[in-house]
């Protein structure tokens, strides 16, 4: 089996050639491709991505800056699940502060609202009692 490979650049639009091989062996021709042509699409991949981020987060920031409360809070949250997906140790961190929290209040809201109904019952009993009058005092 025999191929030749030519490599051609041109600037004339709608004309593309790049990377051609000669060679004896598929395995051979097959490590070339992937040396070549599957480093620049994934370089070209990456750019792109690097782009299409770019161009989203300007969009995300147009909302966040001019649309209603309902699309703010929507990129809010779209922000922040990518932002747990890339560091997954913070959801960690957010449900420990998030369970704390309600715990911490059920234990303290809860001494608290003994304390009201202590200080409703003993305002009562006050309003209950009749007056007492003081001794010498005249009507």
């Amino acid at each position: 089996m025999y191929a030749v490979a030519v490599e051609v650049w041109t600037i004339s639009a709608g004309i593309l050639f790049d990377n051609f091989h000669i060679g004896h062996s598929l395995t051979e021709a097959l490590a070339y491709a992937k040396n070549t042509t599957g480093r620049k699409a994934r370089a070209e991949r990456a750019l792109q991505d690097k782009e299409n981020q770019q161009l989203d987060l300007e969009a995300r920031l147009e909302v966040l800056e001019t649309g209603t409360f309902v699309e703010r809070l929507t990129v809010r949250v779209e922000m922040a699940v990518e932002h747990l997906k890339e560091n997954p140790k913070m959801l960690f961190y957010a449900l420990a502060a998030f369970v704390f929290t309600v715990v911490y209040s059920k234990l303290m809201g809860g001494s608290q609202e003994k304390e009201r109904k202590k200080v409703k019952r003993s305002k009562r009993s006050v309003e209950t009692e009749a007056p007492v009058e003081k001794e010498g005092a005249v009507n």
